[in-house]
């Protein structure tokens, strides 16, 4: 059986009906390593594989979406809403404070968080960046 991992159900397809095997059925499943519309997985139906034997495919729908949350982020320190993010598997970004003031204090661990970019309710993906906003 060929190695159809990676490829395209097209792709997969085609190379499969080479060697006289044939597509059989499709799930799909989120994953965070296997692009959208690849195959993560592939499984001959009956073994031995005989010519017309039908072999199932996993194809990728993607990286998991994420739903930014609306509780725990904004009215939390940079802190914590970092953390929070960050659990989720998100990168966090915050603009360097430039009031002198913050030199005198830890203002990450002080000042609450008053938006995210983008918002609460957003859809992202593991690996995205959120930017947060605080007043200085």
């Amino acid at each position: 059986m060929p190695d159809v991992v990676g490829k395209t159900v097209d792709q997969a397809s085609a190379e499969l009906d080479t060697v006289g095997l044939i597509l059989g059925a499709r799930t799909e499943e989120f994953n965070e390593d296997v692009p959208s519309g690849q195959i993560v997985s592939a499984e001959v139906q009956d073994s031995p594989a005989v010519r017309g034997t039908a072999i199932d495919v996993v194809v990728s729908k993607g990286p998991t979406p994420i739903t930014l949350p609306e509780d725990g982020v904004v009215g939390s320190t940079i802190n914590e809403a970092t953390a929070t993010l960050e659990g989720l598997g998100l990168k966090v970004s915050v603009p360097d404070c430039t009031n002198i003031l913050c030199g005198f204090y830890d203002w990450k661990s002080s000042l609450p968080v008053t938006g995210t970019d983008p918002g609460p309710g957003a859809t992202v993906y593991r690996g995205d960046t959120v930017t947060l906003s605080y007043d200085q």
